[in-house]
This record gives structure tokens, C-alpha cells and sequence, in this order.
């Protein structure tokens, strides 16, 4: 009924049943304000699309929402962050189902033609010059392991205020930090 090549490759399909795992990554704001000289943040926008992880030399988008998507609400728009929520609890950016094998770098990726920009608490609105590559990538070092049916998280340090510089001129730079929690 199977006959040589169909039961070979059924027991090749089914040996690749559960042959993967979960990863989760999320994004948070631990920059710690300078008593005195710290201009108040009300919001900070994050045109965030996508993000990304290296596996064996290999850029593969991890699933997320609608592009460009909203950190807090997966919808259309570009990402208010209220950093004070990011500082109490990490926004999840990525959760996907990959192959096993191990992570070494996540990649976020800006939507083009959108810009960054900040609010103080008095309500004045900066535009944000942002250095990236020049796609418009922030990448990060990372050592993750995707375990067969295992959830394998990782949070990532967007320290916005120290990233924050106002040039000679007068506008407003970021230029972002972004570090991985943890081991």
C-alpha cells in the first residue's frame, strides 16, 4: 500500500513532528532618569515593522501582527511606547515557531518612511534623527537556544533616555542602546 519510497518518506514526515520550539521576545526600558537634569518623556514613538532572528547564518522574520505593528496594540499604526508601562512590565514584539537550533543575534527593523519622535511631558513633540545601518536596522547579539516543545524567551533594553541627545543645533538625536536581559 505504501510501498518503499512512500513509508520512508512518512516515517521522514513523522520524525519531524515536534521538531520544534517557541521563542518570545520582548522589549523593555530600564534607562534610569538623571535626578534634576532628565527632560520629562510622555511618549515615545517606535515606528517599529519587524524583527528578526540569525539562525546558521540566516535572517528568518519572527511572526508578530500586521506591518507595521503597534508594540502595544498589534495594530496598523507606528508604536507609541509609554515608557513608564515598559519599565513596569516588557511589551512582547515577536512570538514564533521555529526549527531547533540556536539564535545569535535579533534584528529589529524600522518601517521605512516613518520617523521616530518623542513627546515631553509639556506636550512639545521632537523629531528624532536616527542613526541605523542603512536599511534601518538595530541589531543585537544574542545566544538562544530553541529547545524541542520549550518557549524561549529574551528581552530586550531599548534604554531610550540614554539614548537621547539634543545636537548643537537644537533637534533632538536618538541613538539607540539596545542590549539583551539576562544571559
Amino acid at each position: 500500500m505504501w510501498g518503499r519510497k512512500g513509508w520512508l518518506g512518512g516515517l521522514a514526515v513523522s520524525g519531524l513532528v515536534g521538531c520544534t520550539g517557541e521563542v518570545d521576545v520582548y522589549l523593555v526600558d530600564r534607562s534610569i532618569p538623571e535626578p534634576g537634569g532628565e527632560v520629562g518623556i510622555a511618549t515615545f514613538a517606535l515606528p517599529l515593522e519587524e524583527v528578526e532572528a540569525k539562525m546558521e547564518g540566516e535572517w528568518v522574520p519572527l511572526a508578530r501582527g500586521p506591518d507595521p505593528y503597534n508594540l502595544l496594540d498589534f495594530s496598523s499604526e507606528p508604536t507609541t511606547v509609554e515608557l513608564v508601562g515598559l519599565r513596569e512590565e516588557p511589551a512582547r514584539i515577536a512570538h514564533d515557531e521555529l526549527s531547533l537550533g540556536s539564535i545569535t543575534a535579533l534584528r529589529l527593523q524600522l518601517s521605512p518612511g516613518e520617523v521616530i519622535s518623542m513627546t515631553t511631558d509639556e506636550g512639545v513633540m521632537h523629531f528624532l534623527s536616527v542613526p541605523a545601518d542603512a536599511e534601518g536596522r538595530w541589531t543585537v547579539d544574542v545566544e538562544m537556544d530553541i529547545e524541542k516543545d520549550t518557549v524561549t524567551e529574551r528581552t530586550l533594553d531599548l534604554r531610550v533616555r540614554e539614548g537621547l541627545t539634543i545636537q548643537d543645533d537644537g533637534s533632538w538625536a536618538f541613538v539607540p542602546v539596545l542590549e539583551p536581559v539576562g544571559p
